[in-house]
């Protein structure tokens, strides 16, 4: 069973994925469908027991948070050469997570949508043989999730302003991938909070959650 901090690593690590997987599609068009149906999928997963319920067990991390698990090390090794656009889009993540924990309304609003967006998943579900992250990640299901972002997140006035190649930004499946994946950076930021997770903590439990970090990576790095 995964310890405290290292359950606060993997909802932190989610978050840092969801920023990397943004900041690939903005500036290079591309991003790894792996963890990006990790991410997506999360949203799906509607009342965990436990972090490992949302992103896999310790043998499936090496490739569900791969991404996520690199930068949130980076980060916490203050590794210089580090995208500062990722970081960014993390901190965003947590602070514009914080703002939702204020709005119940909109916090209802979301919960009610996601059982109807599940449902039209699994619409366009091609066999039983698909995996139920692949599912998740049909164009029409991905724009449903953006248009939810859109209509509830999208209206604060603090919003994340994602930096990349304008051709790329203009791509509307880009920009559906780039808010159904903020949506779930929420998600994992929320989830962060839930399991104890703290803002202080970056700075003075720092070495606790770099531990974890690593922990978590495993014999796979």
């Amino acid at each position: 069973m995964a310890t405290p901090y290292e359950s606060q690593a993997m909802a932190l690590a989610a978050v840092f994925q969801v920023a990397r997987l943004v900041d690939d599609i903005a500036k290079r068009n591309s991003f790894s469908p792996g963890p990006f149906e990790t991410s997506i999928g999360s949203l799906f997963v509607m009342n965990p027991d436990k972090a490992c319920d949302v992103y896999g067990d310790y043998d499936e991390l090496h490739f569900s948070l791969a991404p996520g698990l690199r930068e949130l090390r980076a980060m916490l090794e203050k590794d210089t050469d580090q995208n500062r656009d990722i970081i960014r889009y993390a901190i965003s993540l947590l602070h514009l997570e914080r703002k939702l924990d204020k709005r119940g309304d909109m916090l209802g609003a979301i919960a009610s949508k996601m059982p109807d967006i599940e449902r039209q998943a699994s619409f366009f579900a091609d066999d039983e043989a698909q995996s139920a992250r692949e599912k998740y990640c049909h164009a029409n299901v991905l724009a449903a999730l953006a248009g939810l972002y859109q209509d509830t997140l999208s209206t604060f006035t603090f919003r994340i302003q994602v930096a990349g190649n304008p051709a790329n930004l203009r791509d509307s499946q880009n920009v559906n991938r780039i808010r159904a994946l903020l949506l779930a950076g929420i998600r994992a930021a929320r989830q962060w909070r839930q399991l104890g997770g703290r803002r202080w903590q970056l700075i003075f439990s720092r070495s606790k959650l770099l531990d974890a970090c690593k922990k978590l990576q495993g014999s796979h790095y």
